[in-house]
Order: C-alpha cells, then structure tokens, then sequence
C-alpha cells in the first residue's frame, strides 16, 4: 500500500468546547490525524468548565459521557476520540498497528499489545523511515493507500 497525504483534519472531525487549557493541547494532538476523503458526522465534545467531564456527541444525540481524570487527561479523551471517531467510519478500516514509510511505500505491523510494534516502528526511524503510527492505521480499500494517524509516539519498551 502507499501512503496517502494529507486530508480532512481531526480538528474538522471534532469541534471541542470547554476550558482552552484542555482543548488546546487536544486540538494539538489531533490535528495531525487525516481521515482522507471520508466525510463522517461532526463530533462535538463538550468538556466542563471545572475540566473534570466530557461529553460526546454528534446531531445533538449523546453517545458518551465521561470522567476525565486528573492525571493523564489528555491521552483519555484523546482516546475516547479516536475510538469514536472510528466507530463511525464507514469506508476505511481502523486497524492497531504500526506502520512506517519507506521509499513511498507504507508498511504496516499488526500484533497484539506488547508485540513489539512501537519497537520496530522506533528501529525503523532510527534507520531513516518516516512515521505514519505506532497504535492505529487507518487502510482506505478503494485507493489502497494507508492514512496517516499520527497520534504522538508510543515509548518502547526496547
């Protein structure tokens, strides 16, 4: 598969509300995740002033409501975007791995937690690769292209 450019932002996927101490660091980080050319439903997730709970939702229909701990804040909701922006993909397929670029060219590496993906994508970059994700690719069937995810690096446990 190749690696696809970029495309329709996170910050197009979700329009966040609440305290900018909290959305600016999440807008930050999604910023970078490219959905190509699927159009999804606008997610809105409103995040109390106090920063203490979020809820998500798209055409004013509730899909979830959370705690947002203290500690670690960021990677929660973080991942409580990623995972629903992933349960309304119709076209691409979300699939855990890793996946790097290299000579235009992307490959991927699927396996368990703990398999070693982070490992090899690092290995990789050290050798001069470029970084697609180290936890979720997205793959688009119709092009087959693989779009970049890139949510900030895991650390290996190498």
């Amino acid at each position: 598969m190749t690696s696809a450019g970029p495309g329709t932002s996170a910050a197009g996927i979700a329009s966040l509300h609440g305290p900018r101490c909290m959305t600016g660091p999440l807008e930050a980080v999604l910023a970078s995740v490219h959905l190509g050319s699927e159009a999804l439903p606008q997610l809105e997730v409103v995040i109390t002033d106090d920063g203490r709970r979020a809820v998500g939702q798209v055409s004013g229909h509730e899909l979830w409501a959370i705690e947002i701990p203290r500690r670690r804040w960021l990677e929660t909701l973080t991942g409580q975007i990623v995972a629903t922006t992933t349960m309304l993909l119709r076209r691409l397929i979300f699939v855990h791995a890793g996946a790097v670029e290299i000579d235009a060219r992307a490959h991927i590496f699927v396996g368990d937690s703990g398999a070693g993906k982070t490992s090899t994508v690092a290995g990789l970059l050290a050798c001069g690769a470029a970084y697609l994700s180290d936890e979720v690719v997205l793959l688009d069937p119709e092009t087959s292209t693989v779009l970049p995810f890139h949510l900030p690096r895991a650390r290996s446990r190498a």
